[in-house]
């Protein structure tokens, strides 16, 4: 089953999103019809559109079926639709910000008046791309970061980080994941199972609670606060954690360099996890070893909590 995580990329056509965002040319409900004026043409500029979109389709259908070899991004030369390279330039003046943007903001970066701003920014709203808090700033949304989870097979930590994983799991026979930071939160993007007759199932593209989870309260204990706060925040609300006894755990785990969980978010599930650092020494993914409660030890002196800190450190050490 594909995780809901990804789900949008997986059943989505490129294309047809791309459709959507630029002038709605195919009727909403079957992508077929393309809109027509009053005397039933379609304009030229648009028809050009169509007639272009509709030939990459069948250069797509013919990929699939073997028909066609894909060129390299350098040779692809010929003429573009600019207004979708606007909309993606937008959307990484938006990722590139550490906190979220307002339109006169936006419009600053971009060097983009806010009336011709305003149209980029409610297509992409509309469609996942981009999320709206109450005080109108922008920050990158959901589907965004969907399509980044397709393409974490191709990251470099996830094939940096895998053969500890697998060392992980020859040592201590327990399952072993490997999560990264988003704007909601961790996602798990590797793991690597136990070789017991009982395991714990993690999916891949999941996102789980921050608060409540090893892996997670890593990442809120190492990250900068400017990236975690509107999560902290939601999260302590929801599960009525106080602010101070929050702040001492993540001072703990600074100082000891891990963190734990008993039952906190599945009942019987206990884990520890450490974390990552990359080039500049700031944090870039999180280890957890994921195993029984009762079974797993994850005291501080136990060899579970010691060898993850060996590797994770060793795995830091080529990654810096």
């Amino acid at each position: 089953m594909v995780p809901k995580a990804i789900s949008f990329v997986s059943r989505t056509k490129p294309l047809e999103v791309v459709v959507y965002f630029f002038g709605n040319v195919f009727n909403h409900k079957r992508y077929s019809y393309p809109i027509r004026d009053h005397d039933g043409h379609i304009p030229r500029l648009r028809g050009m559109f169509v007639r272009f979109v509709w030939y990459i389709l069948d250069v797509r259908q013919s990929i699939q079926l073997g028909g066609y070899s894909v060129e390299s991004r350098n040779d692809m030369t010929g003429l573009g639709i600019q207004s979708l390279e606007t909309g993606l330039s937008i959307l990484k003046e938006i990722s590139a910000a550490p906190e979220p943007l307002s339109i006169t903001e936006i419009s600053e970066r971009c060097n983009m008046p806010k009336s011709k701003l305003h149209r980029y920014l409610t297509s992409l709203y509309r469609t996942g791309f981009l999320r709206r808090d109450a005080n109108l700033r922008y920050s990158i949304g959901e589907e965004f970061f969907s399509i980044g989870l397709k393409a974490l097979g191709n990251l470099d930590i996830r094939h940096q980080a895998r053969p500890t994983l697998i060392r992980l799991r020859e040592r201590l026979n327990e399952t072993v994941a490997l999560s990264i930071w988003t704007e909601r939160g961790p996602h798990f993007i590797h793991w690597e199972e136990s070789r017991r007759a009982v395991n714990v199932g993690i999916r891949v593209g999941s996102e789980v609670s921050a608060v409540k989870t090893a892996g997670g309260k890593v990442f809120l204990a190492f990250l900068p606060a400017s990236q975690t706060n509107h999560v902290i925040e939601k999260e302590l609300a929801e599960y009525g954690i106080l602010r101070a006894d929050f702040e001492k755990e993540m001072e703990h785990i600074r100082t000891k360099k891990f963190a734990t969980t008993e039952g906190s978010l599945l009942q019987g599930i206990a884990s520890v996890g450490c974390p990552v650092f990359g080039r500049d020494h700031s944090i870039i993914a999180a280890i957890t070893v994921v195993g029984i409660l009762g079974y797993l030890d994850i005291s501080e002196n136990s060899p579970v909590v010691s060898v993850l800190k060996e590797e994770c450190a060793s795995l830091s050490n080529i990654l810096i």
